[in-house]
């Protein structure tokens, strides 16, 4: 059986006449997630709260709406938004963009 975000596996085995009906009861969970960044240790803020610096997880986050930042000194801020479902397991890999230095002329 397959849905909600999980995979179920029985083996049954049956004489050729026989029939079964089989109920499966899935629990649902609260999402979760792994951050990592590319460079690595930057801070991750989900929802204004501080959960370190990457690479972490696993966090589990309540299901819906949920903003991501990460910071590095020497890169771009990172800003995402993110709709996370019951059952999510996910993995973000965020690349972060280096600040350039302009040259005066």
């Amino acid at each position: 059986a397959t849905g909600l975000g999980v995979d179920y596996d029985k083996v049954i085995t049956l004489n050729p006449a026989e029939t079964v009906s089989i109920n499966i009861r899935v629990r649902e969970v609260n999402p979760v997630v792994d951050i990592r960044s590319r460079p690595p240790r930057a801070l991750v803020t989900i929802d204004g709260k501080r959960y370190g610096l990457t690479p972490t997880g696993p966090i589990t986050l309540t299901p819906g709406r949920h903003r991501f930042s990460l910071v590095k000194r020497g890169f771009l801020p990172l800003r995402k938004t993110l709709y996370l479902r019951m059952n999510d397991t996910i993995r973000l890999d965020f690349p972060l963009t280096p600040i350039t230095k302009r040259r005066r002329k």
